[in-house]
């Protein structure tokens, strides 16, 4: 699972603005690949993630997918 800078988003889950860490999976767990439909936006407070379709209306960016 690939990591990148946190920044705060509206969770659902919480009710409030929180850090979300940017993440996707690697395929099979060779580091440099990405796993299609795994990029998402995940809260570090209460682990709920935010995926492309929804992601988008919120007006993030998803740049592997």
């Amino acid at each position: 699972m690939s990591e990148k800078i946190p920044r705060m988003i509206f969770c659902n889950v919480c009710q409030k603005e929180t850090e979300h860490s940017h993440l996707h999976d690697s395929v099979h767990g060779l580091e440099g690949t990405h796993m299609s439909g795994s990029e998402r936006y995940q809260c570090v407070e209460c682990a709920n993630a935010i995926y492309k379709e929804e992601g988008e209306k919120k007006g993030l960016k998803f740049f592997l997918d």
